[in-house]
């Protein structure tokens, strides 16, 4: 189902140069400074940081829900801040998949629903819609609770189906924002090997957790909105 990238030749999914963000009056608040590094295809990269360090923001930016105040994002070779609003949208439902630690459900919808729901903007047929759910969700181990709702499944289950709404698409680039933080330390396990094994995107995650990071091909630690290590 999924298209590749514009640009193909970019030997990256995406890449800050020299990023900075600041959030508009009256805010005024500098969240992000003179950010750079990229994301291959296949890698995995943890943001590690305290808590308001800029993690979050850059995760927003990564995943063009916001531009940057100063410096370049490309995402597969294009400049997110030449797009555009409507191109942003577009690359970003085709391409990027989001995993969050609330796990951002719809309620009143059971699991295929859930999952089908991310492909709105990109397949008008209902059918395909719900074939294309159900793959994703049997590959997170959910077959026998497709008719399930969320208030209906556990913590656990809830992450794997947004893991699935997230790979519906087939993305470029997984977003997880502390994606086991609400999970004990078996089902986090399970959760981040589904990650690293479901896709061939570039996948970073937003963690506090050292262990977590540890399982992640690279490290980058953030503090005040700036990069303090890589690697």
């Amino acid at each position: 189902m999924q298209a590749p990238l514009v640009d193909n030749a970019a030997p990256f999914v995406c890449k800050l140069a020299n990023v900075s963000f600041a959030y508009p009056p009256p805010h005024r608040v500098v969240a992000l400074s003179d950010v750079s590094f990229e994301v291959g295809q296949g890698e995995s990269v943890a943001l590690c940081g305290p808590s308001g360090s800029g993690k979050s923001t850059l995760l927003a930016l990564l995943g063009m829900l916001d531009v940057p105040t100063s410096g370049e994002y490309l995402f597969g070779g294009l400049s997110a801040a030449d797009l555009g609003p409507e191109k942003r949208n577009h690359l970003r439902a085709r391409h990027v998949g989001f995993v969050f630690q609330a796990f951002h459900l719809i309620a009143g919808r059971n699991v295929i629903d859930n999952v089908a729901a991310s492909l709105l903007y990109i397949e008008r047929n209902r059918g395909l819609r719900e074939r294309r759910a159900r793959e994703c969700i049997d590959l997170v181990g959910l077959g026998h609770r497709c008719w399930h709702h969320p208030n209906e499944l556990s913590g656990g289950e809830r992450q794997r189906v947004a893991i699935a709404r997230a790979l519906a698409v087939g993305p470029s680039l997984i977003l997880a924002d502390e994606p086991t933080g609400k999970l004990d330390s078996a089902t986090g396990q399970a959760i981040l090997q589904l990650l690293r094994d479901s896709s061939e995107a570039g996948l970073v995650i937003a963690t506090h957790d050292a262990a977590v990071a540890q399982t992640l091909d690279r490290t980058v630690t953030m503090c005040d909105g700036k990069i303090q290590s890589s690697g």
